[in-house]
């Protein structure tokens, strides 16, 4: 009796004796028998026929637990495969590779055998090949396969199920290997979902399949793998420039949509060629606020193909100040505001516009600035509806009324020309409802957030931080647009919203100017101009570094803006911390008004002015409200240069340093702390008589040092060789409408004077040294003890002309009472000087008193 494990044809005979070397060799035969059986746990496991794939995608091998040296009809094998296969492969057990096939012979389609998929295999004598037993995942099957393999079943076969690939390249590689799904068919490659669409040929998406689910950059072929040095600057990365547009394109194809960015939690990022394009009715929406996105400002290949060449992170438009006058404009009857239509002059020109187009209705009334013009109002809207009649409804209610021209802003094929004619190959467009959410936005040296084109509306900026050349609230063209940052840092302009922008809200929390760059610094940190209308502008702390703006707060001729800042930093700049400027621009310009600021504590050190109101004959009602200033500076608290400032006011304002200067203007209304009071140039006289001028302030520095006080028996006398002299000079600016000077003079005439003269005398002089005008010489010529008086008021009557109210009395009896204006030089440009002088020819008096005392106009005392 013999097997392949045990050979038992030696017995030993009954009864017979048995050598120890016999059973000894007879057992070693039995455990050798045992060896060639698998192990308890193999058998217990069913892994006696298991074997691990280790061979390449489509030539496997495997090493057997129990070596075999040739194939035998029907043998079986369990493997778990290594790599996915990307087309017909073959199997090398042990004995020699054998090619791999389908039950009906068919050869393995690309991904069949999928990376750590578990397939049975059966070797086949008759074709020599080895059969796969297990079916395909039925993801990853074709139509045709499924009714090969199961055409005797009668169930519905449903494709539910995803092939997970690790990378979208893999993915890529199958579909250029033929890899064919059925319409409907969802794939997962590189995290995300693909389904598939034999029609599909999407920008950017691999043929023949299209996003599934949520849109994620990563279908399109993004990268991510920016690397960044210590101070957070790009060393290398992959341009995810045409991944990014194409899925914001995508979105925009099919009606709007998210675009997801995932967040590399390594530490990497995105960078990006160029400045990505908005497009109508898009989320982009980063995963984290951290997640990095890096412009560099690639050339494109084609001029105009990749958007602007420059290194702006986005552009929602590209209407600039020199192009956006160019475009066709249709004449429409005369607008009304608060109308939510207009009307085309010439009923066909409505053909022109559809429901969702985003336009621009204008003034044709025009002035310039830099010999480009500019409508005196404009405002961007939407049209509502299907033109009819000529009417165009809008999204929105008109600005203005009057003559008025309509030009559409959305997308046209036609190129456009900068401002020195150069074509840039760029298409005209603008955008409407689309989002940007999230992450850390950063440029090159000369980069912007957005590009200096504009034309955008209803949209909302949103990044966590951005660090560029200009903040987050940059461009033209903007309306009914929410601008949001937690940390902005840029190198040369914060804020800026110009040309006819209007309706937008901007909240900061903490912008940061940083001079690292070598980039000079702009006309303003937070600029509102070229007609700018209704937007709010809210930081919460704001700090201008080292740079010298020209101001840190700048309102020019713009209307109904509202800036506020809790607390700005601006030591450095050597302008105003908060101007309101009035342009001399050339033509009808738009009226400065309706702009108010409050500063909660503005801190400046080099600065003219903490507040500058700076007008050429078109201010209206502008205000600076509830704020607070430190620091030295080096003009004035307060200069207000408006011409017709009517309306304008500083309200609650309190200064540290400093006071009024006011220049050629009229119909200003100030009130809060202004340490220096009031000084002037040219004017001042026609000024305060048109509107109110309410100050409120703490005694004049400048007529502080008026002040005289002698007191009564100190020994005071004066005689013919030794007069006694008061002489007080009251500096420039220091006497202004409201203020008065008091003056009180006491002499004493003693019992047994003589008859000779005892003269007092006042002069006012505008010039130190000059002597003056004699205002009053009393002489008494009493012989007995009694007290001489001299008591009264100075005022300011005008520019060169003071009003000095007095009495005089001669012990209880009045003498004369009078009043009188007393013509000076300009008190713009000359001290005024009083003069009080006492000097008998013979007899001595006694002083017994002398006072000279300013006081400051209060509140509401300056009424016209």
């Amino acid at each position: 009796m013999s097997n392949d494990y045990y050979n038992a044809s030696s017995l030993i005979s009954t009864l017979s004796k048995a050598s120890s070397k016999f059973v000894n060799a007879a057992l070693s035969a039995i455990a050798a028998g045992f060896e060639k059986l698998p192990g308890e746990a193999a058998l217990k496991q069913n892994r006696v026929n298991f074997a691990t794939d280790t061979g390449t995608a489509n030539a496997k091998t495997m090493t057997l637990t129990h070596a075999i040296s040739s194939y035998v009809d029907g043998a079986a094998l369990a493997v778990k495969i290594g790599e996915a296969n990307t087309g017909a492969c073959t199997m090398d057990w042990g004995p020699g590779a054998r090619s791999v096939v389908h039950v009906d012979g068919s050869a393995m389609q690309p991904g069949d055998l999928g990376a750590g998929q578990l397939h049975t295999f059966r070797y086949d004598a008759t074709s020599n090949k080895i059969v796969l037993q297990t079916p395909v995942e039925r993801m990853n099957l074709g139509l045709a396969t499924i009714t090969q393999q199961e055409a005797d079943s009668t169930e519905i076969v449903t494709l539910v199920s995803t092939l997970g690939l690790a990378t979208r390249a893999a993915l890529v590689s199958l579909v250029a290997a033929g890899m064919v799904w059925p319409d409907g068919a969802v794939v997962r490659a590189g995290g995300v979902a693909y389904q598939w669409d034999s029609s599909a040929a999407i920008e950017g998406c691999i043929a023949g399949l299209k996003p599934y689910g949520q849109i994620d950059v990563r279908h399109f072929g993004s990268v991510g793998d920016c690397v960044f040095d210590d101070d957070d600057e790009l060393v290398s990365g992959t341009n995810d420039w045409t991944a990014f547009q194409s899925a914001i394109n995508y979105a925009n194809s099919i009606g709007g949509g998210v675009v997801f960015v995932p967040h590399h939690w390594g530490g990497q990022g995105y960078r990006l060629g160029q400045a990505l394009k908005a497009k109508n009715s898009v989320r982009f929406v980063a995963e984290s606020p951290m997640t990095r996105f890096y412009t560099t400002g690639d050339a494109p290949s084609t001029p105009g193909a990749n958007g602007v060449p420059n290194n702006n992170s986005w552009m929602f438009g590209s209407w600039t100040a020199g192009n956006y006058t160019k475009a066709t404009a249709y004449a429409l009857d005369s607008v009304t505001a608060g109308a939510e239509t207009c009307t085309a002059t010439t009923a066909g020109d409505a053909a022109n516009f559809a429901d969702g187009d985003v336009v621009f209705v204008r003034s044709t009334s025009t002035y310039q600035v830099g010999g480009l013009d500019r409508p005196l109002w404009g405002q961007l809207n939407v049209v509502v509806g299907t033109p009819a009649a000529g009417a165009i409804g809008l999204r929105y209610p008109l600005l203005d009324t009057g003559a008025a021209e309509i030009v559409s802003f959305s997308d046209d094929p036609s190129t456009w020309e900068d401002a020195d004619g150069t074509d840039s190959l760029e298409q005209q467009f603008a955008t409407r409802d689309f989002q940007v959410i999230g992450g850390w936005w950063s440029t090159e040296a000369n980069g912007a957030m957005f590009a200096s084109g504009g034309g955008a509306i209803d949209c909302v900026i949103a990044p966590h931080r951005i660090t560029c050349r200009s903040g987050v609230a940059y461009g033209n063209l903007f309306a009914h647009t929410l601008f949001t940052c937690d940390v902005e840092e840029t190198w040369k302009a914060g804020t800026e919203l110009s040309i006819c922008s209007h309706d937008c809200i901007v909240r900061i929390t903490s912008a940061v100017n940083r001079a690292d760059r070598g980039l000079s610094a702009a006309d303003a940190a937070v600029w509102l101009d070229g007609n700018s209308r209704r937007n709010l502008v809210q930081i919460g702390t704001l700090n201008c570094g080292t740079f010298d703006h020209g101001d840190a707060v700048q309102f020019l001729s713009c209307q109904d803006n509202r800036v506020e800042i809790g607390t700005l930093y601006a030591r450095a700049v050597t302008g105003a911390l908060v101007r309101f400027l009035d342009a001399s621009y050339t033509g009808t310009k738009p009226t400065m008004k309706g702009n108010s600021c409050r500063i909660g504590n503005g801190y400046g050190g080099a600065g003219t002015y903490y507040v500058q109101f700076t007008g050429n004959g078109n201010m209206g009602p502008n205000v600076c409200e509830d704020s607070r200033f430190w620091g030295a500076v080096s003009s004035g608290a307060l200069q207000l240069n408006g011409n017709d400032g009517s309306g304008c006011t500083v309200r609650n304002v309190i200064c540290e340093y400093g006071g009024i200067t006011v220049a050629n203007s009229r119909g200003f209304s100030v009130q809060g702390h202004f340490p220096d009071g009031i000084s002037r140039s040219s004017h001042f006289d026609t000024e305060y008589a048109y509107g109110r001028f309410d100050i409120t302030t703490t005694a004049s520095r400048l007529l502080r040092q008026v002040a005289y006080r002698a007191a009564s028996n100190a020994g005071i006398t004066a005689t013919s060789g030794s007069p006694f002299t008061i002489t007080r000079s009251i500096p420039i600016g220091g006497l202004n409408p409201g203020d008065e000077i008091a003056f009180d003079l006491i002499v004493a005439v003693r019992a047994g004077s003589t008859s000779d003269d005892k003269t007092v005398v006042m002069k006012l002089g505008s010039t130190a040294g000059s002597g003056g005008t004699t205002v009053e010489a009393y002489t008494s010529i009493a012989t007995t003890a009694v007290n001489i008086r001299i008591k009264g008021v100075i005022s300011r009557v005008s520019n060169t002309s003071v009003c000095v109210t007095y009495d005089v009395s001669e012990g209880t009896t009045p003498v004369t009472a009078k009043s009188t204006d007393v013509t000076v030089s300009a008190l713009d440009a000359n001290a005024l000087e009083i003069f009080f002088s006492v000097q008998p020819a013979t007899d001595t008096l006694d002083i017994r008193g002398a006072t000279i005392t300013p006081r400051c106009a209060a509140a509401g005392q300056l009424a016209a």
